[in-house]
C-alpha cells in the first residue's frame, strides 16, 4: 500500500521558513497503532512537496477494514489531518490486497 499526500505551502511576508512535517498512523486490528512521521519539505520554505509512504502488509493479516490517519506539521504544530481506511482483502490464490478509501 502507498499513501501519497501533496502539500503547497505559501510563505508569509514575516515568517520564517516553515518546517513540514507528515505523521502516517496505522490502527492494527488489536487497536495499538504504528507511527512514522518524516519531513515534508527538506528545504524549510514554500513551494509544493510531494511526500510518499510505502508499506508491506505482514503475511497472515486479517481482512477488514483499517483505519489510516495522517497528520500535517509546521514547525512542530498540528495543522491538518486526514483520516480514512483500508480494506484488506484476501483473493481465491492467496494473494492479499490492501487499498484505500
Amino acid at each position: 500500500m502507498t499513501v501519497v499526500s501533496n502539500i503547497e505551502v505559501v510563505q508569509g511576508a514575516k515568517d520564517q521558513k516553515p518546517l513540514l512535517e507528515e505523521e502516517l498512523t496505522l490502527v492494527r486490528p488489536d487497536g495499538s497503532e504504528v507511527k512514522s512521521r518524516k519531513k515534508a519539505n527538506e528545504n524549510q520554505g514554500a513551494g509544493a512537496y510531494t511526500t510518499s509512504y510505502s508499506m508491506t502488509m505482514p503475511t497472515g493479516v486479517p481482512q477488514g477494514v483499517y483505519p489510516v490517519k495522517t497528520a500535517l506539521f509546521m514547525n512542530g504544530e498540528k495543522v491538518a489531518s486526514k483520516d480514512m481506511s483500508m480494506q484488506v482483502v484476501s483473493l481465491p490464490g492467496g494473494e492479499m490486497v490492501a487499498f484505500a478509501r
